[in-house]
């Protein structure tokens, strides 16, 4: 069996296909065509690019309804879906505070900073309005934005998933940054594909199979202000920057549905009661020699054979 990777620079970040087979140029040419989606996705959804279609949407909605295509529609449906079932905790209205932490001036020591960006911002996935009937999205008020930054990327694999597994490939790790991933099948005399969390000597591992996993962490991109500690993370229900140094991890069916939640976990801090458990979530407090792990799902095994270990991944 041969291993072939592949990779673009595309979201910000670095994707890796990994997919193995027996048939070489079956795999680059099914890598390929998976990168090719996977970079449209970023055309259309990148609302930093005057023409992508989120920047359209973003530019018109207020006045107007925008018909959507199929795919914009079901990802707009399962945000606004996250959105209730976490209380808010995941926004894709939360771009006006992105934009005003982003522009803030760069760190230093000396630099002042709220607690909580402007509130007046208009945010608030309430105010999107999408008529299921004809497919179409209009705003509310002028100034909403959307943001599909968290959800995005985790799309982009499962389109990426779909077609390496449409042609015939049953063992690969598709894997966009080091947050998001999907697993197919597991490595030759393997049980799973081994993702190793973040943390310090002794780390937990994941052995992911057939499922999707996302990781959320405020240390991953950190601005240190006035003495103190930011994240890039903000809690759409009140504006505040997140500082709590803590690690969610989500293993689910998708890849998006992955990205979103980790994402609303590490907001909201502890796990919503009504979260069905074909929804896994591994969190923890502290990221020094011995954090507290607390992971729930339906399952011994969590999702199709996937499972976590606090083991140390030295030497195994």
């Amino acid at each position: 069996m041969k291993l072939e990777l592949l990779s673009t620079f595309t979201m910000g970040t670095r994707f890796e296909l990994v997919l193995a087979g027996d048939d070489r140029s079956h795999l680059i040419s099914v890598g390929e065509t998976a990168i090719n989606a996977i970079e449209e996705v970023h055309a259309r959804m990148n609302r930093f690019d005057p023409a992508s279609f989120i920047s359209f949407i973003n530019n018109n909605a207020h006045e107007k309804e925008i018909p959507l295509d199929d795919e914009m529609f079901e990802l707009l449906t399962a945000s606004l879906e996250v959105h209730r079932a976490s209380h808010g905790a995941f926004d894709i209205t939360v771009a006006p505070l992105l934009n005003d932490w982003f522009s803030f001036p760069s760190s230093s020591q000396d630099n002042e900073k709220d607690d909580d960006l402007d509130d007046r911002k208009p945010i608030g996935s309430q105010s999107l309005i999408i008529d299921s009937d004809k497919r179409s999205i209009r705003f509310d008020q002028q100034g909403i934005s959307i943001d599909l930054g968290g959800i995005a990327k985790g799309y982009a694999l499962d389109l990426a998933a779909d077609i390496v597994k449409e042609n015939n490939i049953t063992c690969a790790l598709l894997q966009g940054g080091s947050s998001s991933m999907v697993a197919i099948g597991t490595p030759p005399g393997e049980s799973g594909w081994k993702i190793s969390l973040p943390g310090q000597d002794r780390v937990p591992y994941i052995r992911l199979c057939d499922a999707a996993m996302s990781v959320s962490a405020p240390a991953n991109r950190v601005r240190k202000m006035a003495g103190d500690k930011f994240s890039h993370i903000i809690d759409p229900r009140n504006g505040s920057v997140f500082t709590e140094d803590r690690l969610v991890a989500v293993v689910t069916s998708s890849a998006r549905l992955a990205d979103a939640w980790s994402t609303a976990l590490l907001v909201l801090g502890s796990r919503p009661a009504d979260l069905p458990y074909t929804i896994t979530s591994i969190m923890s407090e502290g990221t020094g020699d011995e954090p507290t792990w607390d992971v729930q799902c339906d399952y011994l095994d969590c999702v199709k054979g996937s499972y976590f270990t606090s083991k140390s991944t030295q030497g195994d």
